[in-house]
């Protein structure tokens, strides 16, 4: 066997080992049910508030990643309306420095040149592995896409209103950066059609 076939086998060994450390889970993204929240629930006027601080596992369940390891505590918040009137939760009216979905997305985002420069290395000596970069750029990008539907459907950022119909229920998870992050806020609740508002101070 020559040096330079030597060289080319090592090569190919290194991008290899490569690809298996980078590409380990850019295959699949599910978005796994919301569980029952683990917070007391307070009542008033018919309306029902509970919250609970997700861990480390159950971001990963939720997630398939630990946000905490990103900078974000999550809090699954779930309040049922029992009510005849329409309810409005505003982002402006929960007492939290939420952060926004955009950028909790991007945390969770896999780096698509990562995940194919090892494939694009080996392309050099064998050509083929250009297909194979090409086809998990797109299968990541594929789960970047997802990712991000699914946080922007679950999820309650700065900026998002949602209106909770009469005998209704509605679960997000809320995301705040670490260092603005407290075990106790309040949120206030408005009823659509009369405008009364109804103070929740939730303890996590």
């Amino acid at each position: 066997m020559t040096k330079a076939s030597v060289f080319r086998m090592k090569i190919l060994f290194l991008c290899a080992s490569l690809g298996s450390v980078f590409l380990q889970s850019c295959a699949k993204y599910e978005p796994k049910p919301f569980s029952r929240p683990l917070g007391v629930s307070i009542k008033k006027n018919e309306l029902s508030v509970a919250a609970h601080q997700i861990s480390s596992s159950e971001s990963k369940y939720y997630f398939n990643q630990d946000l905490t390891d990103k900078g974000y505590q999550i809090i699954h918040l779930s309040i049922k309306n029992h009510s005849n009137d329409p309810i409005v939760l505003d982002a402006h009216w929960i007492d939290l420095h939420l952060a926004s979905l955009k950028a909790v997305g991007q945390k969770l985002h896999y780096n698509i040149p990562l995940q194919v420069t090892p494939w694009i290395i080996a392309s050099i000596f064998m050509w083929p592995f250009l297909l194979v970069a090409a086809a998990n750029g797109i299968g990541c990008n594929t789960v970047n896409q997802e990712i991000t539907t699914d946080i922007e459907s679950r999820s309650f950022g700065n900026n998002s209103i949602e209106v909770i119909r009469p005998h209704n229920q509605l679960n997000k998870f809320l995301f705040v950066s670490r260092e603005n992050w407290r075990h106790s806020f309040a949120t206030v609740l408005t009823n659509k059609r009369t405008g009364e508002r109804i103070t929740f101070d939730v303890v996590l």
